[in-house]
C-alpha cells in the first residue's frame, strides 16, 4: 500500500509543470516587479516609478531545496534582498527583506514577504512581520 502511494506521488510530482516567472508582475498595491529566471535563480527588481514609496527593491531567490540539495518544488523560490523606502517626511531608509514565492500558474504568483514598520525619522524598525503577496502577470 505504501509503495503504491509513493509511486502515485512521484507520478503526480512529475506532472507538475515548471512555470517561468520571467516578466513584469503587479501586486494588489499597484507595485510592479520585474522577474528574471536564470536556471534555478530568480532575480526580482521593482519597476522604476511603479510605487513612489520604494526607491529601490531587489531580491535574489533560489528554487527551494532540502538539506541534501534536492529540489522540493520546481515552482517555489526562497531568498533575501533589500529595499530603500521613502518615509513620511522624506527620509530614505534601507531595509533587508525575505521572500518566499510560489509560481502557481504562468499568470499568478502567491507568497509571503517581510513587512516593516519603522520610525520615519530614525529608520529604527518598530515591527517586522510577514504579509501575503499576490502578483498577477502583466507581460
Amino acid at each position: 500500500m505504501n509503495v503504491t502511494f509513493l509511486l502515485a506521488l512521484l507520478i503526480f510530482a512529475a506532472q507538475i509543470p515548471k512555470n517561468d516567472p520571467t516578466g513584469v508582475w503587479q501586486a494588489e498595491t499597484g507595485s510592479r516587479f520585474a522577474f528574471k529566471l536564470s536556471g534555478e535563480e530568480l532575480k526580482v527588481k521593482i519597476v522604476p516609478d511603479s510605487n513612489p514609496r520604494f526607491r529601490e527593491y531587489e531580491v535574489d531567490l533560489k528554487v527551494q531545496k532540502d538539506a541534501e540539495g534536492k529540489v522540493l518544488d520546481i515552482n517555489t523560490y526562497l531568498g533575501k534582498g533589500h529595499f530603500v523606502a521613502k518615509m513620511q517626511g522624506g527620509k530614505e531608509c534601507s531595509f533587508e527583506t525575505e521572500w518566499q514565492v510560489v509560481v502557481v500558474q504562468p499568470t499568478r504568483i502567491f507568497g509571503k514577504v517581510t513587512n516593516i514598520n519603522a520610525d520615519p525619522e530614525t529608520c529604527e524598525i518598530r515591527d517586522r512581520n510577514e504579509v501575503q503577496l499576490d502578483l498577477k502577470k502583466l507581460e
